[in-house]
């Protein structure tokens, strides 16, 4: 295959690539050959009366025989991906009815903003990757309009206003220095306190928790509905444990159909031709919120895409060597974009849904999938009446789980690491707690600057990100005294030689050479390899973060470091020998299921620290319904 059809950045995808499709190597050649169709062919009448056109035509938009897919897996994987995300068609316009939106007009705005944005994903970007409301950031929508007491008209405007600021972050230089300005203490605190409000949310939607007279809040009495939602989180958790597809969904129906049975009111109607609403503008808008709420909706599509996106696109093996994803830039102008359309017809905000990581899990490597999902969504768009009969008792469940799952971004930050530990905190424990996202981030921020202009690192981190953009002035930044200390301690090395490993599960010979790629190694002989451009710094040499050793070379630069770095695969290490033999035994595991160990020595406090990455990537989570790390 060609290298830019299998753009793996880890040794652990190009084992999983082999482990997955053992006729790889026997169809590099046929596809060497095969010439696949153009777009400028896919244009002609003549190319639709050949044999095989519709493979043809799957090849030139999709790339299905380059990414070693096959167009029935692909439909397959798509059906997976509407199954996983249908809920949102019954939760989004639960959660918006109460900020004044229209249960069935919002319902059939999602089906079709979700239709038409999955498939134009599918057909620009050529990524698995499902466009559907966020859950979180929906309920942050309908919390902030009934905190301020607003309605739908000045939602649908800060809507329409965030999508737009969206698509320019779409542009790569503006997308990258937003990403940078956002340390990992807020994104943690951000996505965590999101997801404590979400579980809140989804509590008082059900009474299960409610204002208190002596207390801030208090339980409320147990009742059947209380009861009934309960029951869809047990649904939940079990069908989690066995990864079963679209948990979700199943929780949804269980509880809708218990609480119509209770309630005796079945939905009348089922079917019916959707009918669109547009928004009503006019001047009296309540601009005093407006922007806030807009600044807000922004400040959570950026780092709910910055995560996600990179997390899905790992999960698919579809990252480059550079780390950057295959027209990733069309994910952010598509979601602005279908974003401006959403609020034109009092729809949620379209981004990525965190659910496309079911049909992922799977198999799903192109757009073809999310294509069919899109469709799918738009005959959804059918069914309004019934969505519209959801009751709380079925959408409540998902809520508390999405808070859960959202809760396990918790092991990102190294707790005993007050720099780290006190914004993180900060954060999360503020947003619930004042119904505000804005306020929570400001606070951490504070918390965060305040830190770091006292230990000095405010200095090294803004002449990192000067660096970033103007490397040739490192050299002239180093002449002077006073800068030339808080400059990243670092040096690159070429690193050319490989190493070839031998996995005795599978029988498979790898080869990962780092010829095309620079390896950083700090001047005072830590041996930090960071995957960050300049990753010496002293923030970036705490004891949280994984190290990852690709190459032999990198075996030898740590084995000859004096010591200051021990990493260890299970147990200490004792020599470059064994550190070789260990990171052999670590590959033997068929990837991405495998676990790593890493003694690490913090020269700051000291201490050793043993830290243990999860299975899988270090950004999923062992799921089927989806939810990653963001």
């Amino acid at each position: 295959m060609a290298e830019s059809d299998f753009p793996n950045s880890t040794l652990n995808e190009k084992l999983l690539h082999q482990k997955v499709g053992m006729e790889d190597r026997e169809s590099e050649a046929q596809y060497a050959s095969y010439q696949r169709p153009s777009l400028r062919d896919i244009t002609t009448r003549e190319f639709y009366q050949k044999e095989g056109w519709f493979e043809g035509l799957c090849e030139a938009l999709f790339k299905i025989k380059g990414r070693n897919v096959t167009i029935g897996s692909e439909v397959y994987n798509g059906v997976i991906h509407f199954i996983s995300c249908l809920f949102c068609l019954a939760v989004v316009p639960q959660q918006l009815s109460g900020a004044g939106y229209n249960n069935k007009n919002t319902a059939v705005a999602v089906a079709l903003s979700s239709g038409l944005g999955s498939i134009c994903c599918g057909l620009f970007a050529n990524l698995p990757f499902v466009l559907a409301p966020p859950t979180a950031v929906t309920i942050f929508q309908s919390v902030y309009l009934q905190q301020n007491n607003i309605g739908p008209r000045e939602g649908n405007y800060g809507v329409i206003i965030s999508g737009a600021l969206l698509m320019l972050v779409g542009w790569r230089p503006l997308g990258n220095l937003i990403k940078q300005l956002i340390p990992l203490p807020i994104q943690v605190g951000t996505v965590v306190g999101v997801g404590l409000l979400t579980t809140l949310a989804g509590s008082t939607e059900i009474n299960f928790v409610i204002g208190g007279t002596y207390k801030i809040l208090r339980m409320g009495h147990i009742s059947q509905e209380i009861v009934i939602a309960f029951f869809g989180v047990i649904i939940i958790c079990v069908a989690m444990r066995y990864h079963i597809k679209g948990s979700f969904c199943l929780a949804v129906i269980f509880c809708s159909i218990l609480w119509w049975l209770y309630d005796n009111s079945f939905p009348s109607d089922v079917f019916s031709v959707p009918t669109v609403t547009t928004a009503t503008f006019s001047d009296e808008v309540d601009n005093s919120h407006l922007p806030l709420l807009t600044v807000d909706l922004l400040f959570l599509y950026v780092l709910y895409l910055n995560g996600l996106v990179n997390s899905l696109s790992s999960l698919a093996v579809l990252t480059r060597e550079d780390g950057a994803t295959p027209r990733g830039r069309w994910v952010f102008i598509l979601s602005g974009f279908f974003t401006v359309c959403g609020g034109l017809i009092s729809s949620a905000p379209i981004l990525v849904s965190p659910e496309s990581s079911a049909a992922i899990k799977e198999g799903a490597k192109t757009g073809l999938s999310a294509l069919v999902a899109g469709v799918l969504f738009l005959f959804a768009a059918f069914l309004g009446p019934l969505f519209e009969r959801v009751p709380a008792a079925g959408t409540s469940p998902v809520l508390i789980m999405i808070g859960l799952i959202l809760f396990q971004n918790v092991n990102r930050i190294d707790w005993r690491n007050v720099a780290d530990a006190a914004p993180a905190f900060v954060v999360l424990f503020y947003i619930p707690f004042t119904y505000s996202i804005i306020q929570g981030v400001i606070l951490g921020y504070i918390m965060y600057l305040s830190i770091t202009i006292c230990t000095g690192e405010a200095l090294e981190n803004l002449l990192v990100l000067y660096l970033h953009y103007f490397p040739n002035m490192e050299e002239k930044l180093a002449r002077s005294p006073f800068l030339a200390r808080y400059l990243p301690p670092h040096v690159e090395l070429d690193v050319e030689s490989g190493v070839k490993m031998v996995n005795e599960t599978s029988g498979l010979i790898t080869e990962e050479s780092g010829s095309n790629r620079r390896q950083s190694v700090s001047r005072d002989g830590t041996g930090d390899i960071s995957p960050h451009p300049f990753p010496a710094s002293s923030a970036n040499r705490r004891a949280s973060r994984a190290y990852a050793i690709r190459t032999q070379s990198d075996i030898d630069v740590l084995a000859g470091a004096q010591g200051a770095v021990q990493p260890s695969f299970g147990g200490d290490m004792e020599g470059p020998s064994t550190l070789s033999g260990r990171r052999k035994s670590r590959l033997d595991s068929a990837a991405p299921e495998f676990s790593t160990h890493f003694n690490l020595f913090d020269e700051d406090t000291g201490t050793e620290t043993a830290v243990t990455p999860s299975k899988r990537n270090a950004s999923t989570n062992n799921n089927d319904d989806g939810y990653l790390g963001i």
